[in-house]
């Protein structure tokens, strides 16, 4: 049970040097996006909410053991997808421009969509569907234009 306990100052401090770089969060913001969306689903659906995506209903319906190769294959995707974004937004828009970003934040902003629609069904439960689009839209284009600023100052 303690095998692995022994490293986890290791892993927080590496963890802390990742943050601190000015292109660590480029790794860290697709991950924590999927850890948030998987999190938000799995307790949604212990409240009794049901889920729209048809790929993860069905991994849960298997049952637990299906869950965490789902997850890793999702954190997998995510992050592939994201970090193909910068490259295409290089070939888009060159290297010098701030805005080869810009599709790597869309892509952020999008995938935005599980954790903050979760949220709001967690949050609001009685609210209408009119409701959840508009706040969804809303935060959706919040996390890509703050996402966009942040990293359009970066000088690498």
């Amino acid at each position: 049970m303690v095998l692995g306990l022994w490293i986890i100052p290791i892993d927080l401090e590496q963890l802390s040097e990742l943050f601190s770089r000015s292109d660590g969060w480029i790794f860290a913001i697709p991950i924590a996006l999927v850890v948030a969306d998987t999190y938000l689903t799995l307790i949604g659906l212990s409240k009794g909410n049901w889920e729209l995506n048809p790929f993860v209903a069905s991994a849960v319906q298997i049952g637990p053991w299906a869950v965490v190769p789902f997850v890793v294959s999702y954190m997998a995707l995510s992050e592939g997808l994201a970090l193909g974004m910068l490259s295409i937004g290089k070939w888009l828009f060159g290297v010098a421009r701030a805005s080869r970003f810009m599709p790597f934040a869309l892509i952020c902003g999008a995938a935005s969509f599980g954790p903050v629609s979760n949220t709001e069904l967690l949050a609001f439960p009685g609210a209408g569907p009119g409701d959840y689009f508009v706040g969804i839209v809303i935060e959706m284009v919040a996390l890509s234009t703050g996402i966009y600023l942040h990293f359009r100052r970066l000088k690498w």
